[in-house]
């Protein structure tokens, strides 16, 4: 995984992990980064609310949200109901 582009990204990232985690998902792993420069380590998160500033904002930084939708309509309306989509992907596993 590359670095991040600055300290101010880094802190974001931090903070995403720290203020976040807890009150927008389940945190399925968090990892720090070790070394010199602009890293941040992976987190995943479960149980993401749609609405919520983790699924609407845009993160450079190796975060992913992870969202549950009953059908497949379901899911594209969560798709397609950000303003970013730099980086979306989704499973659709039938229950």
């Amino acid at each position: 995984m590359g670095p991040l582009v600055d300290e101010a990204a880094v802190k974001d990232g931090q903070s995403i992990y720290q203020n976040r985690k807890k009150k927008e998902g389940k945190p399925l792993l968090v990892r720090k980064a070790d070394g010199d420069g602009y890293f941040v380590g992976p987190a995943i998160f479960t149980d993401v609310n749609p609405g919520s500033r983790i699924a609407q904002e845009e993160i450079f930084g190796p975060v992913v949200a992870i969202m549950r939708a009953t059908d497949i309509d379901e899911a594209l309306s969560i798709a397609n109901g950000v303003s970013y989509a730099l980086t979306g992907g989704n499973i659709f596993q039938e229950s």
